[in-house]
């Protein structure tokens, strides 16, 4: 792998990984504190750019999860220390830090036109922001999705943006209802594993 403009590759574990929609980057996230962005192409992998600002980025514990927006230009990246960041992939700055949660950000998922932003945190809360009012500098409009007893692992939306699934380890997965943003309501909770469920998708 090639060192490329963004330094050379992570310096601890890495805890996470993902791809824009169009496979041209590649986003991980470490142990080490830093967010990079590689290059993907036919023929070669390499760093473009390391995310990571002592003074406001992810300085206080690890990367645990990253999403990219569909259309590429949003990357979101959640930390151990309950921390979220919205970043342009482009050009490595950074939007916003929202700080509600009150643990780890174990996962961040975005619907598919964008609009709507899911994390999943220890402190067994799922919060939903709206990516506008994010990026408009106003702290977030959320909502709160409260039900688990455990902390929350993992969210992922379906095709359509409607629902949301979300993993915990109180072994639970549920399934909320979010096609009305101002009443999001819980349509199921689904029981059967016998230990922590780590993940969950469509």
């Amino acid at each position: 792998v090639e060192g490329g403009g963004g330094g050379g590759g992570h310096s601890d574990w890495v805890q996470c990984v993902t791809f824009s929609a169009d496979g041209g980057w590649m986003a991980s996230g470490s142990v080490d504190t830093t967010v990079k962005i590689w290059g993907v192409t036919d023929s070669s992998v390499s760093i473009l750019r390391t995310l990571r600002d002592d003074r406001i980025g992810h300085v206080r514990g690890p990367v645990w999860s990253l999403t990219f927006s569909q259309d590429g230009s949003l990357l979101v990246s959640g930390c151990g220390d309950g921390s979220i960041k919205v970043w342009d992939p482009r050009t490595g700055s950074l939007y916003q830090t929202l700080r509600h949660h009150q643990a780890f950000v174990r996962s961040v998922s975005f619907t598919p036109d964008g609009g709507v932003l899911a994390s999943a945190s220890g402190d067994h809360t799922v919060m939903l922001w709206n990516v506008r009012s994010v990026l408009a500098g106003r702290g977030g409009d959320r909502i709160v999705l409260t039900g688990h007893t455990g902390p929350v692992t993992c969210v992922r939306w379906n095709s359509k943006g409607t629902r949301l699934a979300s993993s915990s380890r109180d072994m639970s997965i549920k399934i909320w209802n979010v096609s009305d943003w101002g009443d999001p309501k819980l349509e199921y909770s689904l029981l059967g594993h016998t230990y922590d469920v780590d993940c969950v998708n469509w």
